[in-house]
């Protein structure tokens, strides 16, 4: 299994909320996320909106499961799905 295939959060140390995504090049895709937030342009308003209030140290960005490529939108659904309520993901339809 490819180890850069994935699902990872960035969660909020302070509020537990956190912001889950499915990625083939999770770690790329992290850094693009830090790097984001970092200039104020991340497309998640509700992330953006609680990083601007805190600061990067109060973030996690933490790879949370691999798994192969056929598997990445089910799992990431389901991650959603589980913290559903405290979660900054804004889409309304699951995979």
């Amino acid at each position: 299994m490819n180890k850069n295939i994935g699902i990872y959060w960035i969660r909020n140390e302070i509020t537990n909320k956190r912001y889950i995504g499915g990625s083939t090049s999770v770690k790329e895709t992290l850094i693009n996320h830090k790097n984001l937030l970092k200039r104020g342009e991340h497309p998640n308003a509700p992330l953006q909106e609680e990083y601007n209030k805190c600061n990067l140290d109060d973030f996690e960005f933490k790879i949370i499961s691999n798994c192969p490529d056929f598997l990445l939108k089910t799992m990431e659904s389901s991650f959603i799905e589980f913290y559903k309520d405290r979660c900054y993901n804004i889409r309304k339809e699951l995979y």
